[in-house]
């Protein structure tokens, strides 16, 4: 394992890089719902407030049946670490509502790469996206995905249309004793704002649409009939048996904890080496590698100064101010102040 394992989930953002994010559900439990159009729809909403809230950009996403891969970027990490919680709290109460149940629907930590800059880096992890549900062998061509993805933008320049349910509004009528409309009076249509790959933002919509479905055909012309071992894809994926079609059809309002209890599980994915970043080249690799290192270890020297602070300020002496390394998320000095508080 490498050395830098451990920090895999390091407080370092770096506003210049994109990200591509990974989250699984609990369980690898299939509540996603990838065949619910309506359904899909909302998630897209929740993507779209989400980015509106918090100034994202967004450059592709797909979510499969257990879990979801995207790539964005923000101008700092405070609004990508907002983005990442609205967007995961909206979806949650997503799915919580449409199975009548209430707790954690996301596993608590998602994975966040680095992509380095670079055409090779880009394409990497835009194929690693587009190409989930092909590679899973659900579906011939990605644009054959019934789930939320960008794939239809990026391949043909299809807007990312989603809708967003008026629920304050909804229960404020309800409260009031005025009668309630059809759902649609309070659907909301909202569009996700997408982004182009940085290393095509000079060309024109049509040539950069032209590439990227270039670079998606040869791929999917190395995607072997059957599955392979190293397929970029959680396991049983592709596997949908007669008892989890029967549980997708059931509605959620009629026998919502029959529904949850019986949806299909995945095992998680078999634990390997990961690196911090998708890289152009194994010299950039090494060289961001060295940056994260350094940083760590900065962040952790300012850390115990911060420490050392509070303690001296709970006792009413002189605290110095701490600062953190750049494009780090800097720690709740409060924390450390309520420790060592005298009881």
């Amino acid at each position: 394992m490498s050395p830098l394992e451990p920090a895999l989930h390091h407080r370092r953002y770096d506003p210049s890089l994109l990200y591509l994010v990974t989250l699984r559900t609990c369980d690898g439990r299939w509540t996603l719902r990838s065949d619910d159009h309506d359904f899909q729809k909302q998630i897209v909403g929740a993507l779209a407030a989400a980015q509106s809230a918090a100034n994202i950009k967004v450059y592709a996403f797909t979510f499969m049946s257990n879990h979801y891969h995207g790539l964005f970027s923000a101008d700092g990490p405070e609004d990508f670490a907002a983005f990442l919680c609205h967007f995961h709290a909206a979806t949650a109460r997503l799915v919580n509502k449409s199975f009548g149940r209430t707790g954690p629907m996301w596993h608590p930590r998602a994975h966040v790469e680095a992509v380095l800059p670079g055409e090779a880096s880009e394409l990497t992890a835009l194929r690693y996206i587009v190409l989930q549900a092909a590679n899973a062998g659900t579906v011939a061509h990605p644009r054959d995905w019934t789930g939320a993805s960008s794939t239809g933008w990026l391949l043909d320049g299809v807007p990312v249309l989603g809708d967003r349910i008026q629920q304050t509004a909804r229960t404020l009528d309800a409260r009031n004793g005025r009668p309630l409309g059809p759902l649609a009076d309070y659907t909301e249509q909202l569009a996700v704002a997408m982004t182009p790959l940085p290393h095509l933002a000079h060309l024109g919509a049509d040539q950069q649409r032209e590439i990227l479905r270039a670079v998606v055909d040869a791929e999917l012309g190395r995607i072997p009939p059957s599955v392979p071992e190293n397929a970029l894809h959680l396991p049983d994926e592709a596997v949908t048996s007669e008892l989890d079609n029967q549980v997708s059809r059931v509605p959620a309002t009629e026998a919502p904890e029959l529904a949850w209890q019986n949806l299909r599980e995945s095992p998680p994915p078999r634990r390997r080496q990961r690196s911090l970043c998708i890289a152009p080249s194994r010299a950039a690799e090494l060289e961001y590698m060295a940056t994260v290192k350094e940083f760590e270890t900065s962040y952790a020297a300012a850390k115990a100064r911060l420490r050392q602070a509070a303690q001296a300020a709970a006792q009413g002496d002189r605290a110095d101010f701490v600062a953190f390394p750049p494009f780090g998320f800097a720690a709740a000095g409060r924390l450390y102040l309520r420790i060592s508080t005298p009881q």
